[in-house]
């Protein structure tokens, strides 16, 4: 599967993934109660935690099990690459390599903006034009309004509610129902 190893949008350039950019995502989000409120894992207490997940990334790309992109304001002349977000291009299953997944986060200090939109759009696109990829799906609570709107926003459309489907340890102790998004190659929903 040849995924590539950067794209951009109109204001976020996102690359893939480096052993060491832990401690940026850190301090963007991984870190956040707020951002990482959804996710299903839990908020990370130190940047250490952090590291060792873009250390386990960045070899799982190279296995080509996952594709771990950060997210960065495009730069300018004279900064800093500023990391604000990540997103994933997965296998669904890895004997359906035709059905990709793709999620993303973005730091709360640039919620309501569009990068949100900007990022999920450009994964998507992404992910439709990896040979033999026909359907791309997302997973998201329900009860993340904003997530719900970004995807259908992009492109994608609910097909149901999956009861009890997934611990997210931010939000319960206990099973949560998900609401899967999917998009076609052709364009069909």
């Amino acid at each position: 599967m040849i995924v590539p190893s950067s794209f951009e949008g109109a204001r976020l350039k996102a690359r893939r993934i480096k052993p060491d950019d832990g401690v940026a995502l850190f301090e963007a989000y991984a870190g956040d109660p707020d951002a990482t409120r959804y996710l299903p894992w839990r908020t990370n207490q130190r940047p250490s935690e952090t590291l060792a997940f873009s250390r386990l990334a960045a070899s799982r790309w190279d296995a080509g099990e996952e594709f771990v992109f950060v997210a960065c304001l495009k730069d300018t002349p004279g900064e800093k690459e500023r990391i604000i977000g990540s997103g994933k291009i997965a296998a669904f299953h890895p004997l359906f390599r035709n059905h990709m997944e793709i999620g993303f986060c973005i730091s709360p200090k640039f919620w309501r903006q569009g990068y949100g939109t900007e990022l999920s759009s450009e994964l998507l696109r992404v992910a439709l034009e990896i040979a033999d990829v026909f359907r791309v799906s997302a997973w998201v609570q329900p009860e993340n309004v904003a997530c719900c709107a970004v995807l259908e926003k992009i492109g994608m459309r609910r097909e149901c509610i999956v009861k009890r489907s997934q611990i997210h340890p931010n939000f319960s102790s206990r099973p949560v129902d998900m609401a899967l998004y999917a998009a076609f190659r052709d364009g069909e929903a």
